[in-house]
């Protein structure tokens, strides 16, 4: 069983996404969905659903490098 935090996380890289980014996450791995955009907009239920079988299959967004020009925090 996996939680829908899990779920957001592996899909998108962030435990608290939204709809939107969970449906961005789907249609940058099945680009071909593109022309149902909207219609997946509008039921988001669908692309819940896709997210949740990449995920379980394995599926995880790659983790982003380390922006070097962010200012280290003095300790």
């Amino acid at each position: 069983q996996l939680s829908a935090t899990t779920i957001k996380q592996r899909a998108t890289g962030y435990g608290n996404a939204t709809k939107v980014q969970v449906r961005n996450a789907v249609l940058s791995v099945f680009p071909e969905l593109e022309p149902r955009k909207k219609e997946l907009t509008s039921t988001a239920d669908e692309s819940d659903a896709i997210a949740i079988s990449i995920v379980g299959g394995g599926y995880q967004v790659p983790k982003a490098k380390a922006n070097p020009r962010r200012k280290k925090s003095k300790q």
